[in-house]
């Protein structure tokens, strides 16, 4: 029997005890364990061998190595680990020497059953793995559009898609958008990838095509409100593309704007009074108007009768249900550790910011604000 092939995990033994033994912190031990919709694909060629990590949406983590040959890794709470592997039989084996030393053995039992046990110490844990069969699509990349239809890839790669996974979705989706022009599913969805090319030319210092490419998801996503005014979704990445459009306009269009986003995102609240993101964009609206100046606020009521009107407090009460939703999100936990730093609530700031620091990085803006968590937990820690 060979422990080659592509094996999707059907279920966990014991395993938090294992990752207990080893160090890995109670948010990164919650999210592997919850975290279920996964493969590993062994693979051999040669002396080579290659493991790969597959999500729903493609791969998450390649790890390739020569038996007997001792190579370092970095896991993904951070740690740096030193493995080989061996072959002992049918089971390919793992050692590894780090801040704890442990084992993991692959066991192919029959030919359509694998078992990994973990064990360090006294603590075992183990994954149990049932073959793909031959032809069925998993993780291979890119999809079909049928395929990102009918499964939950897009929201996936929505939040955790690589770039040129987002690419590869907006060109597919692309190609196909006449046949959905009255679609709402279909047309929001494409105004959330067309909004992510957006922020790509914004990285990449593109303006005008940042731009131009706003104003495009705007437009696609308000005809998905004519469609579907009553669905939360929409609601709510109606709120998301124009607030970023809005940064593009002057102050008078802004402020009209302004109202606007405020109505889609009370709408989408009250459709889903529990998602997390909707409060999110609720709070940082609530903050931006909040921090007018004196000379904005002329501004604004120079222009409207009624301008906008929020308060700090307000910002942080829905960017602390959000994080009460989604504790592990780290955009959301660096703008409310700063309203509570703002505040000077420091103490709360700081128990924000140890929370959120050690979840996993799974996206794009995850890597952005790493970085600006740990500073500004450095700054302010005593």
């Amino acid at each position: 029997m060979a422990v080659e092939g592509r094996w999707r995990l059907v279920s966990l033994n014991n395993m938090e005890e294992f990752l207990l033994k080893i160090g890995v912190s109670k948010d990164f031990r919650n999210n592997i364990l919850s975290d279920t919709e996964v493969a590993h694909f062994i693979s051999k060629d040669g002396n080579k061998w290659t493991i790969k990590e597959v999500s729903k949406f493609g791969t998450r983590s390649t790890s390739t190595f020569q038996l007997g040959k001792e190579f370092e890794e970095t896991t993904v709470d951070g740690r740096q680990i030193h493995i080989v592997y061996s072959i002992e039989g049918d089971n390919l084996k793992m050692s590894q020497r780090g801040d704890f030393d442990c084992t993991t053995i692959r066991e192919p039992i029959d030919g359509n059953t694998l078992r990994a046990t973990h064990t360090c110490g006294d603590a075992i844990g183990v994954m149990n793995f049932t073959k793909i069969p031959d032809g069925e699509s998993y993780g291979e990349w890119p999809p079909s559009l049928e395929d990102l239809l009918t499964s939950n890839k897009l929201d996936d790669i929505t939040w955790a898609g690589t770039p040129k996974q987002t690419q590869d979705v907006y060109d597919i989706m692309t190609k196909d958008k006449d046949n959905y022009k009255d679609d709402a599913n279909f047309l929001w969805r494409y105004a959330c990838f067309i909004h992510s090319v957006a922020l790509v030319h914004l990285v990449e210092g593109n303006k005008s095509k940042h731009k131009s490419t706003l104003d495009e998801a705007n437009a696609v996503m308000q005809r998905a409100f004519e469609l579907k005014p009553e669905d939360a979704r929409v609601n709510k990445w109606c709120a998301t593309i124009l607030s970023a459009l809005s940064e593009t306009m002057g102050m008078k269009e802004k402020i009209e704007k302004s109202f606007v986003i405020k109505e889609r995102i009370d709408k989408a609240i009250s459709l889903n009074p529990d998602d997390p993101v909707a409060y999110y964009l609720r709070g940082r609206w609530c903050l931006e108007v909040a921090s007018l100046s004196w000379i904005e606020r002329k501004l604004a009521a120079t222009f409207f009768a009624t301008p906008p009107t929020a308060t700090v407090p307000e910002g942080v009460e829905d960017l602390l249900k959000a994080n009460e939703i989604w504790p592990e999100w780290k955009e959301n936990s660096f703008y409310l550790a700063k309203a509570m730093i703002d505040q000077k609530k420091v103490d709360k700031a700081i128990e924000i910011l140890q929370r959120a620091i050690p979840c996993p990085i799974v996206s794009q803006d995850d890597k952005i604000f790493q970085p600006q968590l740990q500073q500004l937990l450095s700054k302010h820690k005593k």
